[in-house]
């Protein structure tokens, strides 16, 4: 249609009429199913990435770690911690990050090891895993201030 069709047509407004209805169909809903609670969680889901080297998985740790029983907890730190002893340098650096993410998002005091092990790998041959290892440092050092002094002020009273 050439454009100059249009400009001929005028529009007009009419009058006493109702505007016409639209029908919405409502969608049916499901129904609502509780998912039962598993009796484990499976700790592969937080080695694999760190097998992959996955710094962004691994930096959101905190958020599902604070779920974990502590039996759960601990066998997924020592199992972090062979990591860090057998892989490669980008393994080591990623699973560090991993720990300093774990440390945030539980209540438990972290293990003496992981904090050696952290100040052991500032002085790996890698610059990577020195950075990563000195970063976690960093983030988990205010956690163990304001749990040792919880800690403190629960002796004194």
């Amino acid at each position: 249609m050439p454009l100059s069709s249009f400009s001929s047509k005028k529009a007009s407004i009419r009058k006493n009429t109702t505007p016409r209805k639209r029908i919405v169909k409502k969608s049916v809903k499901g129904i609502k199913k509780f998912k039962p609670v598993s009796k484990g969680t499976d700790l592969n889901q937080f080695i694999t990435p760190i097998k992959k080297g996955d710094i962004f998985a691994v930096k959101k740790f905190w958020n599902k770690v604070n779920q974990l029983k502590y039996e759960e907890f601990t066998k997924l730190i020592e199992s972090i911690l062979k990591e860090i002893i057998s892989g490669d340098s980008r393994i080591r650096a990623t699973a560090i990050t991993a720990l300093a993410s774990i440390s945030k998002g539980v209540s438990w005091e972290m293990p003496p090891d992981v904090m050696d092990r952290a100040l052991i790998m500032t002085g790996d041959g890698s610059k990577v895993v020195r950075d990563a290892a000195a970063e976690a440092i960093k983030e988990m050092r205010p956690v163990l201030k304001k749990r040792l002094k919880n800690h403190n002020n629960l002796n004194l009273k």
